[in-house]
């Protein structure tokens, strides 16, 4: 396998990561019951206030951190073109699965994951099904003008990390509702070369750490998750869906420890020729 630059996501999760949601040292073990509302208000932003699109940072580390952040979402245009390198799989229950990543041991590998061989010809009412979506999604975003962070931050979606690439609704993480174009649980922010920030996906999550998502579009909306790297204790998440938020090594009270994360799957808000974001 080719080795590569870190496409876009990686970075992102490296940044969400780094001294804070991945750990080598030990750490209590979870099961995975459904945490209260009212036990999250202690994991919101550091800051307690969502930061409006375009603004900069406000600390010179934040600002070098968020700088370097721009600088490789600019490399991630060519890299997503090139990141065709995987490694095939079949999981435990038959699915069929690609990992993505660097050269072994991988870091946080992506894992594509679909209940269909990938590149099965989809059917024409999936292809409308699919389009229908995608314009649902779209005008959702519109309609709601979560380009701007602002709008965001009214509609329930908080900044995850530094830099806010990725933003979360809670209550929409754990509203059980999957493909809900008027409630995503994740907004996805890219960086320009100048550091301020655009729209680039909604993302949605399958309902649970393990839980499989729908593929009514068959093989032109592929589900992907992250697994941690080989050899650390593993993301440190609430129920296994949404990570901690603040930079620390330890793991707080009513989160725990979980060897991967939910599936995902994206959705670019800018026409493109891969609406679903297979590369991210």
């Amino acid at each position: 396998m080719r080795r590569q630059r870190p496409s876009w996501w990686l970075v992102a999760l490296v940044v969400v990561l780094a001294g804070c949601g991945e750990s080598t040292g030990p750490g209590p073990q979870r099961s995975t019951g459904r945490e209260p509302m009212s036990n999250m208000s202690d994991m919101s932003h550091a800051s307690g206030t969502a930061t409006p699109a375009g603004s900069g940072p406000t600390t010179t580390s934040s600002a070098a951190a968020c700088q370097g952040m721009a600088e490789m979402d600019q490399l991630s245009d060519a890299d997503m073109a090139s990141a065709a390198a995987y490694v095939s799989r079949r999981s435990a229950d038959g699915r069929y699965e690609r990992v993505h990543g660097e050269t072994p041991p991988y870091i946080d590998p992506h894992v594509d994951t679909s209940v269909v061989a990938f590149g099965t010809p989809p059917t024409a009412a999936q292809r409308r099904a699919a389009d229908a979506f995608v314009a649902g999604v779209r005008d959702s975003v519109s309609r709601h003008e979560w380009g701007d962070q602002s709008a965001a931050s009214r509609s329930g979606f908080v900044p995850m990390q530094q830099c806010a690439t990725h933003w979360v609704n809670r209550e929409n993480v754990l509203d059980h509702r999957v493909l809900d174009v008027e409630k995503p649980e994740f907004l996805v922010y890219g960086y320009n070369a100048d550091g301020s920030r655009r729209l680039d996906s909604v993302m949605f999550m399958a309902d649970g750490p393990t839980a499989h998502g729908p593929q009514p579009f068959g093989s032109l909306a592929v589900w992907h998750y992250h697994e941690a790297t080989p050899g650390s204790q593993g993301y440190c998440m609430l129920d296994g869906m949404v990570m901690k938020d603040t930079q620390t090594p330890d793991c707080p009270a009513g989160m725990g420890w979980y060897p991967r994360t939910a599936e995902m799957l994206h959705v670019m808000v800018a026409s493109s020729t891969d609406p679903f974001g297979s590369r991210m």
